[in-house]
């Protein structure tokens, strides 16, 4: 992640916080409030697409937020039809946006806004929570049906449960955790994985179709949606659906800790360096000061941490920013007291713009971020927040 850097230092907090709040502000990123960056133009539909090379996204719903409410669908589902049509226009494919649930036809208009041409709709009572083998039954008898080139899906627990399952079905290959794709020489479809711990990014080729694979969120690009598309939505026939030898009989729904990661816009990381589970404290009033600063709402504000604070505890594993953990695209990304090694900034590599602070000049952070500041974390906080208040 090559980017022009900034890099600050000296003995007086005060006067580095002076200085990086005229960066940022530079930046444009003082009174952001509800203007978001800006995304990058959705690449236009395909005329007469080669049906052998359609590109699915399989779509996510999260729960309703309230009683009465409908399934909602997760972001990650935007980006996986987003890179469809980016995908594509290379191969003159269609993109192809996959749902299945129960009362989700409204959702085909959003999924068409982010580039879908096609939703296949496989909306029936049976799909009204998730369940593996129906799920899998489903979507398998789609591919079969159909035969797309590419089937993508999220790398949440929904898409890892989901792709192994409808590969196994189908004897196809499975790549999975991917950090994006290309198109070969020959026209094959390349996917990006990480390798050896992190350390390597591996080309993967398929010797199956359809090409399938999973996508961490917040990896892909994102685009900004066209409102007024219409999507043609096409009904699967689920009709003779097996019933599922196993049953739900009760869920318990763990909050949105790690879903506020995927939308946040103000997202401020904590490395092992800050020490101790106590200094999170500070760590959240820099995030709710600077989010105040750049006049976004509670809910646009994220902390998350390194591996190394998830395993030692200090903060839940939804939390976990990286490879192993969540991918995020914010506006602003702060990173504090954390080493910086590929693992890591990998997944911050959709960030708009990145900030971090260590007193180790040789931190691999440096190498990835605009603006570096080479002091003690806890004090450039403590300005910073000093200024702000």
């Amino acid at each position: 992640m090559r980017r022009e850097r900034l890099l600050l230092s000296g003995s007086d907090p005060a006067s580095i916080a002076d200085s990086l709040l005229l960066a940022l502000k530079a930046r444009g990123l003082r009174g952001r409030g509800g203007k978001a960056r800006a995304l990058q133009k959705l690449p236009s539909q395909v005329s007469e697409p080669r049906p052998e090379r359609s590109i699915w996204a399989v779509c996510e719903l999260l729960p309703p937020q309230g009683t009465g409410q409908d399934p909602r669908l997760r972001d990650t589902s935007f980006e996986l039809i987003g890179e469809a049509a980016r995908i594509g226009a290379e191969v003159r494919g269609e993109a192809v946006a996959v749902l299945l649930g129960h009362g989700v036809r409204g959702h085909a208009g959003e999924l068409a806004a982010h580039g879908a041409s096609t939703v296949l709709l496989g909306d029936v009572p049976e799909l009204a929570g998730y369940n593996s083998e129906s799920y899998a039954w489903a979507l398998a008898r789609a591919i079969e049906q159909y035969r797309p080139w590419a089937v993508l899906l999220p790398a949440t627990s929904f898409g890892s449960d989901l792709a192994p399952r409808v590969a196994a079905r189908l004897g196809l290959g499975l790549t999975g955790d991917c950090l994006g794709f290309e198109i070969g020489s020959e026209g094959q479809l390349l996917q990006l994985k990480p390798a050896f711990g992190g350390q390597v990014v591996a080309t993967i080729t398929s010797h199956t179709l359809p090409n399938m694979a999973t996508v961490r969120p917040g990896m892909l690009s994102q685009y900004a949606p066209v409102s007024g598309r219409e999507p043609r939505v096409v009904q699967l026939d689920l009709a003779d659906m097996p019933s599922p030898r196993a049953r739900l009989l009760s869920a318990t729904y763990e909050g949105e800790a790690g879903l506020a990661l995927d939308r946040a816009r103000l997202v401020v990381c904590a490395g092992s360096g800050i020490g101790s589970l106590e200094a999170l404290d500070a760590v959240q009033q820099l995030a709710d000061a600077l989010g105040r600063w750049m006049g976004l709402p509670p809910e646009s504000i994220a902390v998350g941490g390194t591996r190394k604070v998830v395993d030692a505890g200090w903060l839940p594993r939804t939390r976990q920013i990286g490879i192993t953990g969540h991918a995020v695209s914010p506006d602003l990304y702060v990173a504090l007291a954390l080493k910086g090694n590929f693992n890591h900034v990998a997944g911050i590599m959709g960030s708009g713009t990145v900030l971090a602070v260590n007193s180790d000049p040789q931190a691999d952070i440096f190498s990835a971020c605009d603006i570096g500041v080479v002091a003690n974390w806890q004090t450039v906080c403590e300005a910073l927040v000093e200024r702000i208040s």
